[in-house]
């Protein structure tokens, strides 16, 4: 076994894009929810991360997972939610 067998770059970075995209969506939509709906910090950082979450899963299903087919989208989701929810939890 050797070390591209352990890992594979393109699907490192892939991931790390799309986890940097994310947090650029959930800053952009909690500043800009705060501005110009006049919401609570507390409220634009749930609505920033709902949304982040959101754009995150279609980025993420796009270009990290390895299985593109549609059957075990579901099973994805589930998962991606999970690990979400729990982000969520620990970040408000």
């Amino acid at each position: 076994m050797n070390n591209k067998d352990l890992i594979n770059i393109r699907d490192v970075l892939a991931y790390f894009l799309v986890a940097a995209t994310g947090v650029g969506v959930q800053l952009l939509v909690g500043s800009l929810s705060q501005d110009w709906f006049g919401i609570t910090f507390k409220q634009s950082l749930i609505l920033g991360y709902v949304i982040a979450s959101v754009t995150g899963f279609i980025l993420t299903k796009l270009f990290a997972f390895s299985n593109k087919s549609a059957e075990k989208s579901r099973r994805e989701m589930l998962k991606f939610a999970l690990v979400t929810l729990l982000s969520f939890l620990i970040t408000v």
